[in-house]
């Protein structure tokens, strides 16, 4: 009797530690396929019309509808940008209640910039992305979540002169961060062919963006819904799968480890009654 009741104490921790230990690996792997999204918006004239035609309204539809497809767990920080900046208050997605929050963020932007200063955007949105990618790391070491970087832009870089005593240069910002794993994508909104001089910035902010991360894709967004709903969401959940792959086989194992020690027990148990 005492025999049994030893054999049945240790049969049911034995069974509650492997249950544990599936529960924390698959709260360690959804974790893992958590995101923390950084929004960024050109809020320059040039969005409303302004010497080109209006994309605004357009583009807030089409982030609505992103913002809805986000899952539970993920944070959103939403950042706008024309001659100045501006950074909201991080959200956490926890229901829809959190998904208006974003909206309603993005609702009451207006485009009234004269400017687009695209360094010192990229300057202080990877500073942010850092500060992000450094926290993902104390928190979960081993499944750090992944930074997703969105930037949605008609122009390139165009300072106020005003300021020109502010200088950023991009090939000093792409060192300060370069070997990061970020997924950048930069959601280009104006026609992809305007002129040669237009061109040739944009493949060079292509060369230095990916010496910050190799996982950085320039989208053509004249369609803005597709680039975003689409095309991008398409690219983010392709990531997301192989990142699955990579950690499939430790789910198989762990599942297999965990039905022989079921098994183990149990073949002791009938031999202990």
């Amino acid at each position: 009797m005492q025999l049994l009741k030893k054999g049945s104490y240790s049969f049911i921790i034995i069974m509650v530690m492997a249950f544990a230990f599936l529960l924390t690996f698959q709260s360690e792997s959804k974790a893992a396929s958590n995101k923390d999204v950084i929004l960024v918006l050109d809020t320059s004239l040039s969005m409303v019309g302004y010497q080109g035609k209006n994309i605004m309204d357009d583009v807030k539809r089409s982030v609505y509808t992103y913002i809805d497809s986000l899952q539970d767990g993920d944070r959103v920080t939403f950042v706008t940008f024309d001659e100045d900046l501006k950074t909201y208050p991080q959200v956490v997605i926890d229901d829809q209640n959190d998904r208006d929050i974003v909206k309603k963020y993005i609702s009451v932007t207006e485009a009234k910039g004269q400017w687009t200063f695209t360094l010192k955007m990229l300057k202080t949105v990877f500073g942010i992305a850092d500060n992000l990618t450094k926290a993902n790391l104390e928190e979960n070491p081993s499944n750090p979540r992944n930074v997703v970087i969105v930037i949605m832009t008609d122009g390139l870089d165009d300072p106020p002169p005003a300021r020109s005593k502010e200088k950023f240069d991009l090939k000093k910002i792409a060192d300060q961060y370069s070997g990061n794993d970020w997924w950048i994508y930069l959601v280009n909104l104006a026609e992809m062919k305007k002129s040669k001089v237009i061109s040739e910035a944009q493949e060079n902010l292509k060369k230095e963006l990916a010496k910050v991360s190799g996982n950085t894709t320039f989208i053509d967004g004249e369609n803005p819904d597709k680039a975003i709903n689409e095309d991008m969401r398409k690219d983010i959940e392709q990531k997301e799968w192989n990142q699955f792959l990579k950690v499939l086989p430790f789910i198989i194992l762990a599942v297999l480890l965990a039905g022989i020690i079921i098994l183990v027990l149990l073949k002791r148990q009938a031999v202990l009654r």
